[in-house]
């Protein structure tokens, strides 16, 4: 039975193990995880795929050959400073990031900037324990304990297992909006064993890059306002030096665009 064998994703080719496999099928095979979940989030019926061409299916998973030629030019042009467990790599001469397509597969990433991240949330089984972003302070805390408590989170009771601890990047990318970081995709992975642990120890890791980086952008923002209105300003003194606004109008401009 195929269901017994390992092939190949229709889409990404990627090779996918008896336990990997996912329901959707196209042209008779079985899809990835990592394609199915891709494929959905991006509004794709899994049961009528066969309704889709392949090439369109591949530019929305990101493997098209012009989408591979240029995510891989980009692959050529960073530097990796920060490999965080191959989840994610850092490149802070050139303030990129790479994310891996595949959990898998970590040879193949996507390159951001990181002017591109808009903001992000830490996920376990389904439930949000945590998020952050441009604009906004990290909620519900980021330290994972022992047990899997996160520090000022809920107070339901917690589980003593996980099934999956993923972190979702949300991005400003039409291409890629959404990109997730599987940091563990496994049936009942105990909180008090070495995987969770050192699961948890890279979220914590990745989640503190992430908040550099908001933190980054929320500077980079607020100086470029701060510029726009300087030109402001000096564009009304302009006006005012020619005598095409009054003294008090360009008084009144001012405190408008300074929100004295």
């Amino acid at each position: 039975m195929s269901l017994l064998k390992t092939e190949k994703c229709p889409i990404c080719g990627v090779s996918v193990k008896p336990f990997e496999k996912v329901v959707a099928k196209y042209n008779g095979k079985h899809l990835c995880k990592a394609c199915a979940n891709k494929l959905s989030s991006s509004g794709v019926n899994l049961i009528s795929l066969k309704n889709n061409g392949l090439d369109e299916l591949q530019k929305i998973v990101g493997t098209s050959n012009e989408l591979q030629e240029n995510r891989r030019f980009k692959m050529s042009q960073f530097n990796i400073t920060k490999n965080l467990g191959g989840f994610l790599y850092v490149d802070e001469g050139n303030k990129k990031i790479g994310i891996p397509l595949n959990s898998n597969v970590s040879e193949e990433f996507e390159v951001f900037d990181y002017s591109d991240i808009i903001s992000y949330e830490i996920i376990e089984d389904g439930q949000t324990l945590a998020t952050g972003g441009l604009g906004r302070a990290l909620i519900g805390g980021a330290f994972f304990g022992l047990a899997g408590a996160i520090a000022g989170g809920t107070s339901k009771k917690i589980k003593s297992t996980c099934n999956k601890l993923q972190i979702k990047v949300n991005i400003n990318n039409m291409n890629r909006p959404t990109m997730y970081i599987n940091l563990i995709e496994s049936l009942n992975v105990k909180k008090s064993g070495s995987i969770y642990k050192s699961a948890s120890s890279i979220a914590q890791d990745i989640i503190s890059i992430l908040e550099i980086i908001s933190h980054e952008n929320e500077v980079s923002k607020n100086s470029s306002s701060s510029d726009s209105i300087a030109e402001e300003i000096k564009k009304y003194k302009e006006l005012l030096d020619i005598g095409a606004i009054t003294q008090e109008e360009f008084d009144a401009k001012k405190k408008q665009l300074l929100q004295l």
